[in-house]
């Protein structure tokens, strides 16, 4: 017997509405002492150059940030896709959650792509790759997918499973309401379809999309 969330879904495929002082004067130093002062800043020079490069460093999905060399050092959490092991986002974004917390999204921006051309930055990063489906082919996948994770939820967490189940179908009624003005995305291996979707949707007043993860298909891991 289908449970309730896949009758929710199959319903869903018709769904056309959109849910809801002055310096004091001081007696110059000894030359012992300046010679130490000399020391102690260059000293402070040598940190801050290292400190330089590590912001500079390129660390996989991270390529292009200068400032998340540091955040790397200091543990990011990068989310995976629980089925298929993909990185599909991590907390150096502003991460918010929606959708009674079935959905955890995130502000894109633009950058240079590899040959200079402008390109949204969460696809570059994680490999998303883009995919272009009629809406009755992106309900199969989100059936397929809740299928896949639902028993998994289930069983590690099932205190979570009615709220899984109620936001899950009003994001996904969200986005079939307007299918038309999504981008969707699948994780960077080899069969797209395993795992779980990246929706893509630009909000009224937004020059760049905001990403939709389903949050209870994802895995925090530290690095």
């Amino acid at each position: 017997m289908a449970s309730p969330l896949m009758e929710d879904l199959e319903a869903l495929q018709d769904v056309h509405s959109e849910p809801e002082e002055s310096p004091e004067e001081v007696a110059p130093p000894s030359s012992r002492g300046w010679v130490k002062k000399v020391g102690l800043a260059a000293a402070l020079l040598g940190l801050l150059g290292l400190a330089g490069l590590a912001g500079t460093q390129h660390f996989g999905a991270f390529q292009g940030h200068a400032s998340l060399g540091l955040k790397t050092a200091s543990k990011v959490m990068i989310y995976k896709d629980v089925l298929t092991g993909d990185e599909m986002i991590t907390d150096n974004y502003e991460l918010t959650e929606a959708f009674n917390g079935a959905a955890l999204t995130a502000k894109s921006s633009l950058e240079d792509g590899n040959e200079g051309e402008k390109v949204l930055n969460i696809p570059k990063h994680f490999h998303l790759q883009e995919m272009e489906l009629p809406k009755k082919d992106f309900m199969l996948w989100a059936k397929d997918y809740m299928k896949k994770l639902l028993p998994k939820l289930q069983k590690d967490d099932p205190d979570r499973v009615a709220d899984f189940k109620r936001g899950a179908t009003d994001m996904i009624k969200f986005v079939m309401s307007k299918y038309d003005e999504f981008q969707l995305f699948a994780g960077s291996g080899p069969d797209p379809l395993e795992g779980g979707p990246a929706m893509a949707y630009t909000k009224e007043g937004d020059l760049t999309p905001t990403f939709y993860f389903f949050k209870d298909g994802l895995k925090g891991v530290k690095y």
